[in-house]
């Protein structure tokens, strides 16, 4: 009887890791944040910022807010380009 007991117990304890390991290794986030600034110093709002890794294959985008910063998550680390793009309106 306490054989069958064990036995039983062991399953359930194995089957509760099994069901509950993918919440365990969830990925990893990080977070990039910076802003986007003029030559003279000037805040660049609502710029579009694109975070790209070694490859040149683009991970995440976003744009800067009106005080020029911005923000991204990544689930991975790495080294990474940030390329901006902002347009004139004269």
């Amino acid at each position: 009887m306490k054989t069958l007991n064990t036995s039983f117990s062991i399953r359930y304890t194995l089957l509760f890791f099994l069901l509950f390991l993918p919440l365990l290794i969830k990925a990893q986030q990080y977070t990039i944040t910076g802003g986007v600034y003029s030559v003279a110093g000037e805040p660049i709002p609502y710029t579009t910022v694109q975070i790209s890794n070694s490859d040149s294959t683009i991970v995440s985008g976003c744009y800067t807010n009106p005080q020029g910063e911005f923000s991204l998550n990544v689930e991975h680390k790495g080294t990474f380009s940030i390329h901006y793009l902002c347009y004139s309106h004269t």
